[in-house]
């Protein structure tokens, strides 16, 4: 693990660690999500496997001007609501903020958060089910900042052609 993760409250039960990829220098678009998969850990890039399909499926295969990465660098097993508040926080310190503020002076025109722990990350809200359909503070909507559930959460759509 880098030593940006000495005091992670996650760090003895994780396992890997998966950067951002994609465009840095002129992103158009920055996909957030929450943390690695299996997948992800053996290929060391984030959006790969099952998630990646959906992802290249929801950008129409063009991932061209888009950069990935995840909130939590690491896959660790599931823990309490405070360790994981805590691991979120850690891990936006240590990667989140230094790697938004090298994207940042591009001016992407997008940020899509998948998942709760995105949208915990940017917009200190939680619980996608909530989130659904609620009413957003126009700051929210002037950043133009929309939520989704992850990718891996299709399933619910009856998609047949996904791979295994």
């Amino acid at each position: 693990m880098p030593s940006g993760c000495d005091g992670c409250p996650r760090k003895a039960k994780a396992r890997g660690f998966v950067p951002g990829f994609g465009e840095i220098t002129e992103p158009k678009m920055i996909i957030l999500m929450e943390q690695p998969g299996e997948n992800e850990l053996v290929e060391g890039k984030p959006a790969v496997g099952k998630t990646g399909y959906h992802t290249d499926k929801a950008l129409g295969g063009y991932r061209d001007g888009v950069y990935v990465t995840n909130v939590r660098k690491c896959l660790a097993p599931k823990e309490s609501s405070e360790v994981r508040r805590a691991s979120i926080q850690h891990c936006i310190n240590a990667y989140l903020q230094p790697e938004f503020n090298k994207l940042a002076p591009t001016g992407p025109k997008g940020l899509l958060l998948m998942g709760a722990d995105a949208v915990q990350a940017v917009m200190h809200r939680g619980n996608m089910a909530k989130l659904h359909a609620s009413q957003w503070t126009p700051e929210e909507v002037a950043a133009m900042v929309r939520a989704s559930t992850h990718p891996a959460m299709t399933h619910i759509s009856g998609d047949t052609d996904e791979p295994v």
